[in-house]
């Protein structure tokens, strides 16, 4: 186990910024590989690619960002990344493979305009979760069932969300995704939600929801027609339409 902060990168030395060690060589690189179960977070700077296969857990973040030729990021062992795994501004990430992946604390992909393929375990548990700029046409790869917050915004491609989502005890916001098509979101299982703010989509299914507990907000949606038969009242807040031109 190696107790530290780690800065990887691919082609260039690695520097390990801890408590005890900097080390600047490519067979530090190799140690963290070796290890089980990484105790820290790792910083990933490389251009090109990058493969983290080795570890099946890191304790702390996983992050990447402002890399400008990054291409693919993988690992076929990584299971959980105990704190924030973020991808953030990569101009050229278009692969990002971590088929093992299944618990992070909380997952950020923002701001990558070329990433198509995306592969997680999928993933079963997250605490909170925000997939914002992105070239994906798929978010299947979120699984979870409870969640804090799940924020899904202009993902230009995205017209389909199917999820088994059943409880969201912060908030669950949906807007400007499928540019020019709109968004067709499926929650067949949603029961609870403190808040919602859905904007943008075609349609919005959720035959079970039961309880808001704050408000429920819907502006500017392209569906003709909302139905929610379980939901009777919210507790603390409104359900208000604002702009929804095509609703009768």
């Amino acid at each position: 186990q190696l107790r530290k902060r780690s800065r990887l990168t691919q082609y260039s030395p690695v520097q390990l910024q801890g408590d005890d060690d900097d080390v600047a060589s490519q067979a530090e690189a190799t140690k963290i590989a070796s290890c089980k179960k990484f105790e820290g977070s790792v910083v990933v700077t490389g251009d090109g690619g990058i493969d983290l296969s080795g570890p099946s857990e890191i304790t702390g973040d996983l992050k990447v960002f402002n890399i400008s030729n990054l291409d693919y990021i993988t690992s076929s062992t990584l299971r959980k990344v105990g704190g924030k795994f973020t991808l953030q501004a990569l101009e050229k990430l278009n692969r990002v493979e971590f088929p093992s992946l299944t618990e992070v604390g909380s997952l950020t992909f923002q701001a990558l305009p070329a990433l198509d393929a995306v592969t997680l375990g999928p993933l079963s548990k997250a605490d909170e979760v925000a997939i914002s700029d992105t070239f994906t046409s798929r978010v299947d790869m979120i699984n979870v069932t409870t969640i804090r917050s799940l924020d899904i915004n202009n993902n230009k491609r995205l017209t389909s969300f199917v999820s088994a989502l059943q409880t969201v005890t912060g908030a669950l916001k949906i807007s400007a995704n499928g540019i020019g098509l709109g968004l067709e979101v499926e929650l067949p299982n949603l029961i609870w939600a403190n808040e919602l703010a859905i904007a943008n989509v075609t349609t919005f299914d959720v035959p079970s929801l039961r309880v808001v507990n704050g408000s429920a907000r819907f502006d500017s949606n392209f569906f003709e027609s909302f139905i929610a038969p379980n939901l009777t009242h919210t507790e603390k807040g409104d359900i208000s339409f604002v702009g929804n031109g095509a609703l009768t």
